[in-house]
């Protein structure tokens, strides 16, 4: 069990780019299931079982100082690249850093902004760009592990979760 962590940085990897900077805040897309309700005349209750669909993989990324390769993506809606964030899971016991169980948390989207919202100028701030955006596939994974925790590609119909399909084929 990982106690006592905390999230130290987020690097961003943008397309082939490669490290272009740490982002301030990333909201990774909610996983949400539909639910349907069944309701039956006898029933005790209304029973609600997941149906095979997900809602839309929305997400906010905020970075700072953004790149200017970053910069001129946001502005183009067809435009997907593929987005890494790595965040350093640092992992404390009672001798301080516990450095063996110290890992990352690699998460790997494809995202398409879907508009680019001004940011707010001041005197003394870094550079700021929030970008909302939609994700067409979503991976994420510990750094050290092979078999992704989850991975769903919206394209290739795709949802797995431990590297097992959720639904039979």
């Amino acid at each position: 069990m990982l106690r006592h962590t905390q999230i130290t940085d987020a690097e961003v990897y943008f397309g082939e780019e490669g490290l272009v900077g740490v982002s301030a805040t990333v909201d990774i897309p909610n996983l949400e299931t539909t639910q349907i309700e069944h309701e039956t005349l006898g029933s005790v209750g209304v029973l609600k079982l997941p149906a095979r669909g997900l809602s839309a993989l929305d997400m906010t990324i905020e970075l700072m100082y953004p790149e200017p390769e970053i910069m001129k993506w946001s502005y183009d809606p067809t435009a997907s690249v593929l987005m890494q964030f790595h965040e350093p899971l640092d992992v404390f016991g009672p001798e301080g850093l516990d450095r063996t169980r110290s890992t990352k948390l690699v998460t790997v989207c494809r995202v398409r902004p879907v508009n680019n919202e001004a940011s707010q100028l001041k005197r003394k701030d870094p550079r700021k760009l929030t970008i909302p955006a939609v994700a067409t596939s979503f991976l994420q994974r510990i750094y050290t592990e092979q078999t992704p925790l989850v991975e769903i590609d919206l394209i290739a119909n795709i949802h797995k979760v431990g590297g097992r399909n959720v639904w039979p084929d």
